[in-house]
């Protein structure tokens, strides 16, 4: 018998009343001035399984208008707190799509459970049930296997599900057990589409016969026809296994693309026959097969780009998402249009592809570890407010978010907008304060902190403390709000953030930070016992005598260096101790250029050696995690010297922030915190600036190495500790304790290092470097 999870039923249609800020679900849809489309009576008939596909040459764009009407996600389904997703499967057939996932309790010992998710295409009712894993147990009995050992299995992770295909109301179901990296057990499991398990067909033999057995058993490919055979992909260069309705081998449809090539199960014909392709790596020749009882059959090879879901109807048409939009190739004709322009699309992300009983075009994608559902219109939308984004500081995927958020919000379109490359962004800063202070400019704006600065000083942003939500600001890192923070206001709001510390040996030092006459001191003792060191920080190319200098003194300045004091508006350069600062960082400097590239193991292994006392490490967490683990746990994060709490920095290099004259702050403070929701900013990944992201993506295994998932089958594999456990608090210390950095040399460093330049390249001597580094500074900290 079924278990349901409560069935939920999630009507996600809604009419989208001019515009719909902060609601609590993810679907919407828009009314607009709708054109009218041939009816499926109406359109001609071209049988594609003919093949004879004729090629098209120059892509046009659509004469009618097509708009996003609305949406669906499966975000509305919720996700249980304290739990991990696992596998992650779809499929498409006849107006219903379909989701398979396996989720668990945190815990190494917690049993997984597997749910399926039917969403009816027209309607975008969802219906979420578990699958009964006796079921499979049973059916498995029937023909001699240990039913609970198999069910035990499953749960514990054991099988793999590869492969997830619909066809006329069924589902089939690609399930494999490994030994030793070789296919032990193989099974299709036919169910219904409210998940009961009906019949399991053992693939093995017929795998067998294939010479499929070897190696991973995970698969791209795996598709049924309504004879009820079997296709599975047979790896790279090796083509697509069909196995009869028994199991047994049949026949293999080459590889048609290239010895190299992969291939893709895309559609399906008309007639239910599943339609395969592949590009061969060479020619870059795309090839378009299928089976029938002859064997394989070619319906067509030339030109083309590969997809990932195609949709082919009746009438000849084929529909797919390229890198520009959606796509129509009239394969009757050789002619191709793009009736869906929209540049953020990701085309690899495409799931699946349907047409609705009016026309309508539904478009499923994998999104923030999720599936959304677009519904494609013609027509007009009745009205579109346009918000402006402009970066001076570039983040490519701004624009694919931005599209992302216009196709959830009808009625809304995130224009983005970029300086070009050799752009003087000085220039363009004063332009666009200019343009502010007279009440127009660009809505958001993405830029550093020195440029925030700028613009807070002339009142032209919004302060941002109420447009967060509490439940959300409690989520974000302090140190990442702090980077945006001026004063008691929050102006910047950043979407990633990484750190940057020194890694020590536990025998050079032992606290918890240092400062830079301590860093002095060591090097010099080293001199005295006639073990030299090379440099003080071990980097990938040679460390400069500036490059010294600002990371033992300039990078604390402004905060707690004791060489400026701030609040009384005192500095102290014309010292001993600072003239053997700057002594120190020219004698050991290196020439720029003077070395090689170095790996991190050749760093490691030179801190080891004692030529150098520390070794740099900037990343998110999974570039921490690497340098742990390869420096162990003779290690310390000790940090850059300062003569604060702590010497590690975090870095938040783009901040968004909104415009205080525009006529669309609710819309651009909505699209701020989307760019801040769990959905997106598990696309982010091991750099996302929520704590609950990265707490709950990452995933330790005793005798394994921990993972970060980022939801349905994305893995980023992360460096560990021996025992099998992450360097996940260690990281999110630091994140939490380190203090914000630009990593600009302006003000009181620019001062500083201009002077100390002229000496270090001949120009002056230490003493009078240091001598006039005081004046100006002084005098620099007078004026403010």
């Amino acid at each position: 018998m079924k278990k349901e999870i409560g069935t939920t039923t999630v009507l996600v249609w809604g009419l989208l009343a001019v515009l719909s800020f902060g609601a609590g679900g993810c679907g919407t849809e828009g009314e607009g001035q709708k054109e009218s489309m041939p009816q499926a009576g109406q359109r001609k008939t071209c049988d594609l399984s003919a093949g004879e596909w004729k090629a098209y040459g120059e892509i046009e764009d659509n004469t009618e208008t097509w708009f996003a009407s609305g949406y669906w996600d499966d975000l509305v389904l919720g996700a249980d707190v304290g739990t991990e997703r696992g596998e992650r499967l779809t499929a498409a057939d006849d107006g219903k799509f379909y989701i398979l996932e396996s989720v668990r309790e945190t815990g190494e010992q917690a049993a997984w459970t597997y749910w399926l998710t039917e969403v009816g295409i027209e309607s975008l009712q969802a219906e979420r049930i578990e699958l009964e894993l006796s079921d499979m147990g049973k059916l498995l009995g029937e023909d001699g296997a240990d039913p609970a050992a198999f069910a035990e299995a499953v749960e514990r992770g054991h099988v793999e599900f590869t492969g997830l295909d619909a066809l006329d109301g069924k589902l089939t179901l690609f399930a494999v057990r490994m030994e030793d990296r070789r296919t032990a057990e193989a099974y299709a499991f036919e169910l219904t589409e409210n998940g009961r398990f009906e019949r399991a067909v053992d693939l093995l033999p017929g795998l067998e016969q294939a010479g499929r057995l070897e190696d991973s058993s995970v698969t791209c490919v795996f598709a049924r026809d309504r004879e009820g055979r079997f296709y599975i992909d047979g790896g790279p260069g090796s083509g697509i296994c069909v196995l009869d309705t028994g199991g047994m081998f049949l026949a293999r449809m080459g590889s048609p693309g290239g010895t190299e090539s992969l291939n893709n199960y895309t559609s399906r014909l008309p007639n239910g026959s599943p339609v395969f392709e592949c590009v061969d790596p060479d020619s870059q020749t795309l090839t378009v097969f299928c089976f029938d009882e002859g064997g394989e059959k070619i319906l067509y090879r030339g030109s083309g780009e590969l997809a990932t879901a195609r949709f082919l109807n009746a009438s000849g048409e084929i529909l797919w998402l390229g890198h520009n939009g959606m796509m129509r190739w009239n394969a009757a004709e050789g002619s191709c249009e793009c009736f869906y322009r929209d540049n953020g699309w990701s085309a690899t992300d495409c799931e699946a592809i349907l047409e609705g009983s009016e026309g309508e075009i539904f478009v499923a994608c994998h999104e923030g570890g999720g599936t959304s559902i677009y519904k494609l219109q013609p027509g007009r939308e009745a009205e579109t407010i346009q918000v402006r984004v402009f970066q001076l500081m570039g983040d490519e995927g701004m624009k694919e978010y931005a599209a992302e958020y216009s196709r959830k919000h009808p009625g809304t379109e995130i224009m983005v907008e970029a300086c070009e490359p050799g752009d003087d962004k000085e220039i363009l800063l004063n332009r666009l304060m200019a343009q502010m202070t007279s009440g127009g400019g660009p809505d958001i704006l993405v830029l550093n902190r020195e440029h925030l600065e700028i613009l807070q000083e002339r009142g032209v942003l919004a302060e941002l403390s109420e447009a967060l939500p509490d439940e959300l600001k409690e989520q974000i890192f302090g140190s990442v709000l702090r980077q945006g923070t001026i004063k008691d206001g929050l102006y910047g709001i950043a979407r990633q953030v990484s750190v940057s510390t020194l890694l020590v040996p536990q025998e050079v030092w032992q606290e918890e930070t240092w400062n830079f006459r301590d860093v002095l001191g060591l090097m010099e003792e080293r001199e005295g016992q006639g073990k030299p060191c090379d440099r003080c920080v071990s980097v990938s190319y040679s460390l400069t005598a500036d490059q010294m200098l600002f990371y033992l003194a300039l990078l604390d300045m402004g905060g707690t260096s004791s060489l400026v004091d701030m609040e009384r508006g005192q500095c102290f350069f014309n010292t001993p101790e600072f003239i053997r600062l700057l002594e120190t960082c020219k004698m050991y400097g290196e020439a720029s250029g003077s070395r090689e590239y170095m790996t991190d193991e050749e760093r490691c292994a030179e801190v080891d050696a004692g030529k150098a006392l520390a070794f740099s490490v900037d990343g998110d967490l999974k570039g921490f995690s690497s340098a742990m683990a390869l420096c162990g746990d003779d290690y310390r994060c000790v940090g850059y010297p300062t003569e604060g709490n702590c010497g590690s920095r975090v870095s938040c290099y783009q901040l968004a922030t909104v415009n205080a004259g525009t006529g669309h702050y609710e819309i651009a403070v909505d699209f701020l915190n989307y760019l801040l929701s769990k959905e997106i900013q598990s696309d982010f990944g091991t750099s996302s600036v929520r704590r609950d992201v990265l707490t709950e993506g990452v995933a330790e295994r005793a005798g394994d190495t921990p993972v970060f998932r980022q939801g349905g089958n994305n893995v980023i594999p992360l460096e560990g500790k021996p025992d099998g456990s992450s360097y996940l608090q260690e990281y999110m210390e630091l994140v939490e304790r380190g203090t914000p950095e630009t990593w600009t040399i302006t003000g009181i460093r620019s001062i500083v290092m201009e002077e100390a330049l002229a000496f270090f390249n001949g120009d002056k001597s230490a003493e009078a470097a240091a001598s006039l580094i005081q004046n100006r500074v002084q005098l620099y900290l007078d004026e403010k």
